[in-house]
């Protein structure tokens, strides 16, 4: 892929996926063997289970993203995350 299509592949991972909770459509963004740097956790249904997971907890979530970096294969995105805190999230309660 292009620095262009991995610029908006990132950024449409964000916003066609986890803005609208599409985890059904994780295979078209995310190798089946992806990992979780932080965690380790490996495959999709781990990312499957962060994104319902927030929706569960911020049910009106928004996911801006703010800008995007690129070269070669690597992207870098950041982004502004809103949203009401109604669900548990991590041993937090609702705020």
């Amino acid at each position: 892929m292009s620095v262009t299509e991995n610029r908006s592949l990132a950024r449409r991972l964000l916003e066609e996926v986890v803005n609208t909770g599409a985890v059904e459509r994780l295979p078209e963004f995310l190798a089946s063997d992806c990992r979780n740097p932080h965690t380790g956790a490996q495959g999709l249904a781990w990312f499957r289970e962060h994104v319902l997971t927030f929706h569960e907890c911020y049910p009106d979530l928004v996911v801006t993203v703010d800008g995007q970096v690129a070269e070669e294969d690597i992207v870098v995105t950041w982004w502004t995350m809103q949203g009401t805190h109604s669900g548990d999230w991590g041993g937090v309660r609702p705020t």
